[in-house]
């Protein structure tokens, strides 16, 4: 803060004493510090327009998500619980996960297979308040031999704000045939924007 003496005291003086201001301004800014160093000189955070943390080898720790609002480091698991086998031939729920949102984005791995003569289906969804949101499309396991179809969720931005609750369900179902079908989580994860 300047002192009432330190001001200008004729308007000629003015435009010198703002290109001063200037000066100690721009020098403030250059001595700011967007890194944290450790005593070996690696950065052990960052700060500009999202902030992080590093390990020694440079790898992101922790952080900010640069898209929106939340975490972008680490990537979290979404716990899910289960029963495998189905017979059911219209969609239900085979495994569930509810969680508070912490990363803006969803990425998931499955599997569905089906024996000879029947084909079953997955699908991933997403619950919020009993309104249900297909996240990617639909796996497929084909009659014929016993067939597998592996199954992954590209990251996709679920929508919902930080903070905020949601559940996350496998759903199956059996099209055709009367074999009894298998589904198999192989993990879902919540993580930084794309």
């Amino acid at each position: 803060m300047r002192r009432q003496d330190q001001f200008p005291g004729e308007l000629r003086d003015v435009g010198r004493t703002l290109a001063r201001v200037r000066r100690e301004l721009a020098e403030r800014a250059a001595n700011l510090v967007p890194r944290l160093r450790r005593a070996d000189g690696t950065t052990a955070a960052t700060l500009g327009s999202t902030w992080a943390w590093h390990d020694r080898s440079g790898a992101e720790l922790v952080s900010e998500d640069a898209d929106t609002l939340g975490l972008g480091r680490p990537w979290l698991p979404i716990p899910m619980v289960a029963a495998m086998d189905f017979t059911v031939t219209s969609w239900t729920t085979m495994y569930r996960g509810t969680w508070q949102v912490q990363n803006p984005v969803i990425f998931a791995e499955y599997s569905v297979a089906a024996p000879a003569s029947t084909v079953a289906q997955a699908r991933l969804v997403l619950d919020v308040g009993g309104i249900i949101t297909q996240l990617g499309s639909t796996t497929t396991a084909t009659a014929g031999t016993e067939a597998t179809a592996s199954f992954t969720v590209d990251p996709v931005a679920h929508g919902l704000a930080h903070g905020d609750a949601g559940s996350l369900y496998i759903q199956v179902q059996r099209t055709s045939g009367t074999g009894t079908c298998a589904v198999s989580n192989w993990g879902l994860w919540s993580r930084s924007s794309p």
